[in-house]
Parts: structure tokens; sequence; C-alpha cells
């Protein structure tokens, strides 16, 4: 009886050891998340404080980003972690036009930036995470 038990642990174990390694990919993609609700609340409520709280913790959360070991086994050309990189490079670029756009009052311009970068993250998880 010890022995199925200990051998149901360990199975049980090993399924869930791979989130172990990705805690901290995890815990990025978490706040990433939260930031970018941060910028969307600062839209609703039309709030520059906000939206820059939100522009600079995406920014800051974006360096963390070429940490991410990712693997593509279907297509061994394709880098997709150089892709992940220069795609975080370009979020954060945009960022910052976001929230140049929205201090100008220019309110429309950085609602479309701001979706630009939601797509940007949507592309990016399908082509790594292969959604």
């Amino acid at each position: 009886m010890k022995k199925v038990l200990l051998m149901s642990i360990m199975a049980t174990s090993f399924m869930f050891a791979e989130g172990v390694v990705d805690r901290e990919n995890m815990k990025v993609m978490q706040d990433l998340e939260t930031a970018v609700a941060v910028i969307q609340k600062g839209f609703f409520y039309n709030n520059e404080g906000t939206v820059a709280n939100g522009v600079n913790d995406v920014k800051a959360l974006m360096k963390n980003i070429d940490a991410f070991k990712i693997q593509n086994e279907d297509d061994l050309k394709f880098d997709s972690h150089k892709y992940a990189k220069d795609e975080s490079e370009s979020i954060s670029k945009m960022a910052d036009t976001l929230l140049n756009q929205f201090k100008g009052n220019k309110k429309d311009d950085a609602t479309r930036t701001y979706s630009t970068i939601l797509n940007k993250c949507i592309a990016c998880h399908k082509i790594i995470r292969k959604w």
C-alpha cells in the first residue's frame, strides 16, 4: 500500500514539476496583465497618472521577457526567443507612444495604440504558446 501511495505522489509531483520552473515567467506575465489593465483603467477614468503608471510598469516588465526559455519544435529556422525579444522592444516603444498620445489629448490615437499593443501580445502568445 505504501508503494502505491508513494508512486502516486511521485507521479503527481512529476506532472507539476514543469510549473515550478516556469513560476518566474508566469509572474512576469501576470504582472504584465496587471500593468495593461492599469493602462485601461487610466483610459476609463481619463487619468494621465494611472496611464503613466501602467506604461512605466509595462516598460519595466518588458525587460524581463528576455529571460524566457522558449522552445519551438515545429520550425527550427524560426527563432522564437528573438521574436519575443523584438516584440517586447516594440511594445515598450509603443507604450511610450501611447503615453505621449494620451498626454497630447489624442485619446482616439492612444486607444488604437493600446489595441495594437494587445494584438502584439496575443500574436506572440499564439506563436510562442501555440494557442
